[in-house]
């Protein structure tokens, strides 16, 4: 009786459903304080979407995926005229996904090799719905040619 209790026991803990922690995220601050924050703050117009994953790969797997952005305008750092903006590939991992075409206000990170990251706790916007930071930001300067 005691085995047949213990087997059901591990069978029931194999089969219960493993919880996976996923993305958490403070509400974005202030657009000034969120300028100060980050590496590099500009407007860029998605122009490349990351790869389709190989044929027969999990779709979404774990790792980076990049986009690649036109800048219009910044506010901090130097992106340049096109840059590349680097996020986790799944919303869980706090992966944010742009829509090519679209126009966004970013406020990303950037590493010591001059690597752009962002986040789905960034306070990245949509242009369009970015009034109060580009009010609270001011003129933008346009990018330069690298």
């Amino acid at each position: 009786m005691r085995t047949t209790l213990f087997a059901l026991a591990a069978l029931c803990g194999l089969l219960a459903p493993s919880f996976a922690m996923a993305c958490s995220c403070a509400p974005p601050p202030a657009p000034l304080v969120a300028l100060e924050g980050a590496g590099v703050v500009f407007e860029g117009t998605v122009i490349g979407l990351p790869a389709p994953p190989p044929e027969g790969s999990l779709q979404g797997g774990p790792g980076q995926v990049e986009y690649r952005f036109s800048v219009a305008q910044a506010w901090k750092g130097s992106p340049g005229m096109e840059v590349r903006v680097f996020t986790n590939s799944t919303g869980a991992a706090c992966g944010r996904k742009f829509n090519k075409g679209e126009t966004y206000l970013l406020y990303a990170q950037m590493s010591e090799e001059a690597t752009i990251s962002d986040s789905i706790c960034s306070r990245t916007r949509p242009l369009a719905s970015a009034a109060e930071d580009l009010a609270a930001l001011g003129a933008g300067t346009p990018p330069r040619r690298r």
